[in-house]
């Protein structure tokens, strides 16, 4: 399984990331860290807008 973001403001450089997430056969893991790795690498008190439809990822 593989997750990804984009940084797609105007404002700001295109910044894309990818990543795969192996021995953990869930739907949820890579979801799970997509959101965790935009939050982490967001800067300091900046607006976060993530768009899912994995109701687990919204439910946790």
């Amino acid at each position: 399984m593989s997750f990804g973001f984009a940084q797609a403001c105007d404002l700001s450089p295109k910044v894309l990331f990818t990543f795969t997430c192996q021995h953990w056969p869930s739907s949820y893991c890579p979801e799970s860290l997509a959101i965790l790795t935009a939050i982490i690498v967001a800067p300091i008190h900046a607006d976060i807008t993530i768009y899912t439809d994995s109701q687990s990822a919204i439910d946790t």
